[in-house]
């Protein structure tokens, strides 16, 4: 009899007088939802490739439109071999980077593997293998580095608070037989350093909670690839030096967020041989774009 009390018990708690009281979890006939009230908490890892468990393919946080740098005379000032050609010096500014266009139209889901607390009234569950799928997505348009300048790859480097405001979704599963937890609603979440500090990334915090850990705080943490496939060489990738463009031999090809150049010589003996290495076309080519930042670790972690 008290083997069988003990396995029908799913929560343990410590009264105030110091008894053990055991709540039993209800019978297969009947599911109970909770909602994460005070003192709860759950802390989860953000399942990729490479985490146990693993998934097939890791989360992105999708950039619509892509992130492109704009091109500017005022970068080649001091650029020697630019200045030479007046087919360079003649092509006019472009922007390329739309205002608000990461934090403006940006969106992420993904899946965490879970541990922790959940309290609900005098139930009381410590739970472990609790899956948490997020989807967060953009609810006010924001800029790249908090500022009105154009939503550039390189203003990324400079991002502290983008000004933006998110919205996230968090479904749970996996709880104990007889039990389900009622979703999270976060709205008006900040996000912050993407490709910053000791971890290249992006923070998504703050904002108001609804349904499970209402009241409470959220933080979920993105990082991102920092490999040479990843966004960070695409960001950091420096523009097309005026030496390259004359050059003209395939040495430099944009990663995605720089433009580049498509230059012709004029068909003489001089020009063929380099002597008069003279330009008399010159096209700016738009880049293609950041399109995604892709995460290879990270956390979620909600109390109340």
């Amino acid at each position: 009899m008290v083997k069988r009390l003990f396995k029908s018990a799913l929560v343990v708690s410590i009264a105030t007088g110091g008894l053990i009281t055991l709540a039993a979890a209800p019978s297969s006939a009947a599911t109970t939802t909770l909602t994460a009230g005070p003192g709860s908490s759950l802390n989860c890892t953000i399942e990729t490739t490479t985490t146990t468990p693993a998934v097939a393919k890791d989360p992105a946080i999708k950039l619509v439109p892509p992130l492109k740098n704009d091109f500017s005379q005022s970068q080649y000032s001091g650029d020697a071999d630019f200045q030479s050609q007046s087919v360079l010096t003649s092509i006019p500014n472009n922007a390329y980077g739309a205002n608000g266009g990461l934090q403006g139209t940006s969106s992420t889901k993904g899946v965490a593997f879970c541990s922790g607390t959940i309290v609900d009234g005098s139930t009381s569950l410590n739970v472990s293998n609790v899956t948490a799928a997020y989807s967060l997505a953009t609810t006010t348009q924001g800029h790249g580095n908090g500022s009105v300048d154009p939503n550039t790859c390189t203003a990324q480097l400079e991002n502290t608070d983008t000004g933006a405001l998110f919205s996230d979704t968090i479904k749970y599963s996996g709880l104990p037989t007889g039990f389900k937890l009622a979703e999270t609603f976060v709205t008006g979440a900040h996000v912050s350093q993407y490709v910053q500090g000791g971890n290249d990334g992006g923070q998504y915090s703050g904002g108001t909670i609804t349904g499970s850990f209402a009241g409470g705080s959220d933080s979920n943490i993105n990082d991102i690839d920092t490999g040479a496939s990843g966004p960070i060489s695409e960001i950091t990738q420096p523009a097309e030096t005026g030496s390259q463009i004359v050059a003209n031999n395939g040495s430099y090809v944009s990663l995605g967020c720089q433009p580049s150049f498509k230059v012709k010589y004029g068909k003489g003996a001089e020009a063929q041989n380099g002597s008069d290495p003279t330009l008399v076309t010159a096209t700016l080519v738009a880049p293609k774009g950041l399109k995604a930042i892709t995460t290879v670790a990270g956390s979620l972690d909600l109390s109340a």
